[in-house]
């Protein structure tokens, strides 16, 4: 099997995450077929540096290719073409926790330097920011959340992960179950979380160019159909499964770790 070169930090960058895949927008527009993704999306909450390395590591060493949010929906998509038997992986991390930071990023940096491969983390982050507005004047030390237990990435953090390359997406404003909720207030809460994640990514100047959602606690019966609705590209679960499919992009499945 053919090994795709290592994706550097500096290449990841410059091409917007598809790099080095290759796109087909146009051979896309003219099939209409249900596309079928087989990887693996490894979702972590609290991150150990140590383990997190571990288990890319071996991933990479197995030939697998690390994908950003980007390249997965666009293969999902049947815009971006993955070689044949070639096995991936995407690495996502929910709630925003200050250990993804930290640990994290280090396990980033660690994972580059033995395999130089850069890996992209999509974060799933709540964003209550103590019920303030997102400005360039709210002090970087404004924690995105805080229930008293754990300790969460603040404002300043979460625009460092984006500018050093890493995804910030939906997770609702207050870690809410969206099968409990009205509708009423699931909008509220999608819409203020959109609003502020839309702002972050501008104070990052980055162009966010997939809107994704993770259900909370992995619970989305019978709300596939309002995520659509709000404008999500994809949204993920908390399904052990590695095979996605097109015709099923709001229930997309991960590998907790």
């Amino acid at each position: 099997m053919e090994v795709l070169p290592p994706l550097s930090r500096r290449t990841f960058l410059k091409a917007l995450g598809v790099a080095p895949f290759t796109a087909e927008p146009f051979l896309s527009l003219l099939q209409e077929r249900e596309v079928r993704l087989i990887s693996s999306v490894l979702t972590y909450h609290e991150v150990n540096a140590a383990k997190m390395t571990s288990d890319v590591v071996s991933l990479i060493r197995r030939g697998y290719q690390p994908l950003s949010l980007d390249t997965f929906v666009g293969a999902l998509r049947g815009e971006v073409e993955i070689p044949q038997g070639l096995p991936t992986f995407l690495v996502t991390c929910d709630d925003g926790l200050f250990s993804q930071y930290t640990q994290g990023l280090q396990a980033v940096d660690t994972i580059e330097r033995q395999t130089g491969y850069f890996v992209p983390l999509t974060l799933f982050t709540m964003t209550r920011f103590e019920g303030l507005p997102i400005t360039e004047d709210l002090p970087d030390e404004v924690p995105s959340f805080n229930d008293g237990r754990h300790r969460y990435m603040n404002k300043g953090q979460l625009v460092d992960m984006l500018r050093k390359g890493h995804y910030l997406q939906n997770h609702t404003a207050d870690h809410m179950s969206v099968t409990q909720l009205p509708e009423d207030r699931l909008r509220d809460q999608i819409e203020v979380s959109e609003g502020k994640i839309d702002l972050l990514w501008e104070l990052a100047e980055r162009e966010r160019t997939v809107k994704a959602f993770a259900y909370p606690n992995g619970r989305y019966a019978g709300r596939e159909g309002f995520i659509q609705d709000a404008g999500f590209d994809v949204a993920f679960t908390t399904a052990g499964i590695t095979q996605h499919s097109s015709a099923n992009p709001f229930r997309l499945g991960r590998l907790s770790r």
